[in-house]
């Protein structure tokens, strides 16, 4: 699988260049010099800075004025803490709004960059390096940025579209084990909301013998196509994308985030597996077939022992795509087929989770 170039819009004068495959790092210095006129930032984590931003300062080939910003890794970083942090680095080193951000890391510096570039001074460009599978495949495209706050995930952020998004699926050699199970948790939900033949595939492979460029690839044209269509996640197509992620993200806040998001997001695709065989029409086998999937690649099909309930129930009422108090599900008609903006009766949740316990 050779590297492909795509580009998507969300408006006339907004678009998006991805580039994706083995190597795609080496495109990284056009797209800033075509965008930077004075200095650039990278915003990393220690563990990937002392991994890989050797590596980007090579490609850049000492072109760039390029200021390291690195946070302590892990979700626990996505403050509105950092985000000033990173703000006053910017004003210190004088980057303008000509300048341009870098965000090299999984989901948490994704997040966190985006939403300092869409807020200092009233926003400037950003380019997304995603290096773990997670962020390559979902939360590095889309433009969704965004902080935690009061153990809430995500509630103060905002949509600013990367002016690229770099998936060198070279980074993937580098991580470990368990960052690739937390990935599948995404890779599995594109194939259960809009292809079977992934679930297929996906069903015929491993963790070794996974064809990595080609399913980065299909996760990337697949969600490029559903922003392009849903930029602010408002018109439904989008929406599905948040297929397991109603009780996925009530976990992970209440977890405190040691639970990983693809464990939090595999959990909340079996609850909602196992309502929309009660309310959807999913059958009973697929309902089968999609817990056998998720546990295949080493994710959780249960909830965390000591699960309170009740609180989970609390937390999603609070989630930021809950209208009036209702939560709006995203649900599987058959796999490969799902629908948003499902209304689910709150006793059926309740005794789903009950059954999952």
């Amino acid at each position: 699988m050779t590297m492909v170039r795509l580009l998507y819009r969300v408006k006339k004068e907004s678009k998006c260049t991805l580039v994706v495959g083995k190597g795609a790092l080496r495109a990284l210095p056009g797209l800033i010099q075509d965008r930077t006129k004075c200095a650039a930032a990278i915003i990393t984590d220690r563990t990937v800075a002392r991994l890989c931003s050797g590596k980007l300062r090579k490609v850049c080939d000492a072109r760039f004025s390029l200021h390291l910003i690195a946070l302590n890794p892990g979700e626990r970083s996505k403050k509105l803490r950092n985000a000033e942090r990173c703000i006053r680095i910017l004003l210190q080193h004088k980057v303008d709004r000509h300048g341009t951000l870098v965000a090299l890391g999984g989901g948490v510096v994704g997040d966190l960059t985006g939403f300092v570039a869409s807020v200092y001074l009233r926003g400037i460009d950003y380019i997304q390096v995603p290096t773990t599978l997670l962020a390559m495949v979902d939360s590095g495209i889309g433009g969704k940025t965004g902080v935690d706050f009061q153990g809430v995930k995500n509630v103060v952020g905002t949509f600013h579209q990367p002016r690229a998004v770099v998936c060198d699926t070279a980074f993937l050699r580098l991580l470990p084990h368990d960052e690739l199970v937390n990935g599948m948790a995404e890779v599995i939900k594109y194939g259960l909301i809009g292809s079977q033949t992934l679930c297929a595939q996906l069903a015929r492979s491993s963790f070794s013998r996974m064809p990595w460029e080609k399913v980065v690839q299909f996760c990337v044209r697949t969600k490029a196509a559903m922003v392009a269509q849903d930029p602010l996640d408002r018109k439904g197509r989008r929406a599905l994308l948040n297929f397991g992620h109603t009780v996925g993200h009530a976990l992970e806040s209440l977890s405190r985030f040691s639970l990983s998001h693809g464990q939090a997001i595999a959990i909340g695709m079996v609850a909602a597996a196992r309502l929309s065989y009660q309310l959807s029409g999913l059958s009973q086998q697929e309902c089968e077939a999609i817990e056998t999937l998720i546990a295949k690649y080493e994710l959780p099909t249960r909830l965390p022992p000591h699960t309170d309930i009740g609180q989970v129930m609390k937390v999603m009422q609070n989630d930021k795509k809950a209208e009036d108090g209702d939560i709006k599900w995203v649900l599987l008609e058959k796999i490969g087929k799902a629908r948003a903006g499902v209304k689910v009766p709150e006793e059926a949740i309740r005794e789903t989770l009950e059954r999952m316990k």
